[in-house]
Protein backbone atom coordinates (compact mmCIF):
# COMPACT_ATOMS: atom_id res chain seq x y z
CA UNK A 1 0.00 0.00 0.00
CA UNK A 2 1.27 3.85 -0.85
CA UNK A 3 -0.18 6.02 2.17
CA UNK A 4 -0.02 9.86 1.78
CA UNK A 5 -0.42 12.62 4.05
CA UNK A 6 -2.86 14.70 3.40
CA UNK A 7 -0.36 18.09 1.82
CA UNK A 8 1.80 15.74 -0.18
CA UNK A 9 -1.30 13.78 -1.84
CA UNK A 10 -3.01 17.35 -2.90
CA UNK A 11 0.47 18.69 -3.50
CA UNK A 12 0.95 16.49 -6.20
CA UNK A 13 -2.55 16.93 -7.64
CA UNK A 14 -1.91 20.62 -7.67
CA UNK A 15 1.38 19.87 -9.56
CA UNK A 16 0.13 18.03 -12.21
CA UNK A 17 -3.28 20.00 -12.70
CA UNK A 18 -1.17 23.47 -13.08
CA UNK A 19 1.11 21.91 -16.21
CA UNK A 20 -2.30 19.98 -18.01
CA UNK A 21 -2.24 19.56 -20.84
CA UNK A 22 1.44 18.20 -21.06
CA UNK A 23 2.50 15.23 -18.43
CA UNK A 24 3.70 16.10 -15.41
CA UNK A 25 5.76 14.06 -12.99
CA UNK A 26 7.99 14.22 -9.54
CA UNK A 27 9.01 11.75 -6.71
CA UNK A 28 7.38 10.75 -3.54
CA UNK A 29 9.89 10.28 -0.32
CA UNK A 30 8.83 9.75 3.17
CA UNK A 31 9.98 8.10 6.45
CA UNK A 32 9.15 4.85 7.54
CA UNK A 33 6.58 3.80 4.44
CA UNK A 34 4.35 6.89 4.11
CA UNK A 35 4.95 9.37 1.83
CA UNK A 36 5.20 12.78 3.46
CA UNK A 37 6.84 14.83 0.71
CA UNK A 38 6.64 15.44 -2.93
CA UNK A 39 8.90 16.67 -4.98
CA UNK A 40 7.71 18.02 -8.41
CA UNK A 41 10.43 18.26 -11.33
CA UNK A 42 9.99 19.34 -14.94
CA UNK A 43 9.08 17.08 -17.85
CA UNK A 44 11.74 18.16 -20.49
CA UNK A 45 9.37 16.79 -23.37
CA UNK A 46 6.68 19.16 -22.67
CA UNK A 47 4.32 16.42 -24.05
CA UNK A 48 0.78 15.02 -23.44
CA UNK A 49 2.21 12.03 -24.14
CA UNK A 50 5.38 11.24 -22.36
CA UNK A 51 7.64 12.45 -20.06
CA UNK A 52 11.84 12.80 -19.32
CA UNK A 53 12.48 14.47 -15.58
CA UNK A 54 14.98 17.11 -15.85
CA UNK A 55 18.03 15.07 -14.91
CA UNK A 56 19.51 18.45 -12.65
CA UNK A 57 16.15 18.24 -10.62
CA UNK A 58 16.26 14.65 -10.28
CA UNK A 59 19.46 15.44 -8.51
CA UNK A 60 18.35 17.88 -6.46
CA UNK A 61 15.89 16.14 -5.11
CA UNK A 62 17.20 13.20 -4.61
CA UNK A 63 19.88 15.36 -2.47
CA UNK A 64 16.94 17.07 -0.30
CA UNK A 65 15.44 13.47 0.22
CA UNK A 66 18.86 11.89 1.53
CA UNK A 67 19.44 15.76 3.81
CA UNK A 68 15.44 15.27 5.10
CA UNK A 69 16.43 11.62 6.20
CA UNK A 70 13.48 10.48 3.69
CA UNK A 71 13.34 7.94 1.22
CA UNK A 72 12.54 8.08 -2.09
CA UNK A 73 9.33 5.59 -2.42
CA UNK A 74 7.54 6.77 -5.91
CA UNK A 75 7.92 8.31 -9.32
CA UNK A 76 4.45 10.12 -10.39
CA UNK A 77 3.17 11.10 -13.37
CA UNK A 78 0.49 12.04 -15.01
CA UNK A 79 -2.35 11.06 -18.10
CA UNK A 80 -3.80 13.97 -20.01
CA UNK A 81 -5.17 11.72 -22.57
CA UNK A 82 -5.52 8.58 -21.37
CA UNK A 83 -6.20 6.34 -17.84
CA UNK A 84 -4.40 5.81 -14.94
CA UNK A 85 -2.67 2.66 -16.04
CA UNK A 86 0.84 1.98 -17.12
CA UNK A 87 0.90 2.73 -21.02
CA UNK A 88 3.31 0.45 -22.64
CA UNK A 89 5.82 3.44 -23.41
CA UNK A 90 5.67 3.33 -18.98
CA UNK A 91 6.44 0.09 -18.95
CA UNK A 92 9.16 -0.07 -21.32
CA UNK A 93 11.00 3.15 -19.42
CA UNK A 94 10.88 2.06 -16.07
CA UNK A 95 14.06 3.27 -14.41
CA UNK A 96 13.65 2.24 -10.71
CA UNK A 97 12.02 -0.67 -10.80
CA UNK A 98 12.15 -0.91 -7.10
CA UNK A 99 9.76 1.91 -6.64
CA UNK A 100 6.39 1.91 -6.94
CA UNK A 101 4.88 4.06 -9.92
CA UNK A 102 1.74 6.66 -8.97
CA UNK A 103 -0.12 7.54 -12.40
CA UNK A 104 -3.12 10.46 -12.30
CA UNK A 105 -5.63 10.09 -14.76
CA UNK A 106 -6.18 13.88 -16.35
CA UNK A 107 -9.87 15.05 -18.51
CA UNK A 108 -11.79 17.98 -19.56
CA UNK A 109 -11.88 21.45 -18.02
CA UNK A 110 -14.69 22.19 -16.37
CA UNK A 111 -15.68 26.18 -15.33
CA UNK A 112 -11.99 26.29 -15.77
CA UNK A 113 -10.83 23.48 -13.57
CA UNK A 114 -8.89 20.19 -14.57
CA UNK A 115 -11.10 17.25 -13.63
CA UNK A 116 -9.24 14.53 -11.89
CA UNK A 117 -9.91 10.57 -12.41
CA UNK A 118 -8.42 7.87 -11.25
CA UNK A 119 -5.03 7.84 -9.02
CA UNK A 120 -3.44 4.36 -9.31
CA UNK A 121 -0.21 3.13 -8.13
CA UNK A 122 2.13 0.44 -9.69
CA UNK A 123 5.18 -2.05 -8.80
CA UNK A 124 7.09 -4.20 -10.62
CA UNK A 125 7.44 -7.54 -9.13
CA UNK A 126 10.69 -9.43 -9.03
CA UNK A 127 9.55 -11.97 -12.07
CA UNK A 128 8.53 -8.58 -14.29
CA UNK A 129 5.15 -8.51 -13.35
CA UNK A 130 3.06 -5.10 -12.88
CA UNK A 131 0.97 -4.95 -9.92
CA UNK A 132 -1.52 -2.49 -8.80
CA UNK A 133 -1.05 -1.51 -4.86
CA UNK A 134 -3.66 0.32 -3.09
CA UNK A 135 -3.34 4.19 -2.46
CA UNK A 136 -4.00 5.48 1.59
CA UNK A 137 -4.39 9.32 1.71
CA UNK A 138 -5.94 9.91 4.74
Amino acid sequence: MLSFDHDPYWEMIMHLTSVYPEEGCGFLAGIDGRITQGYPIENRLKSPTAFLMDPRQQVEALMAIEDAGQTLLAIYHSHPESDATLSSLDRRKITFPELDHVIVSLGQIINGVVVVGAVRGYRLTEDGAIVEVSIDTQ
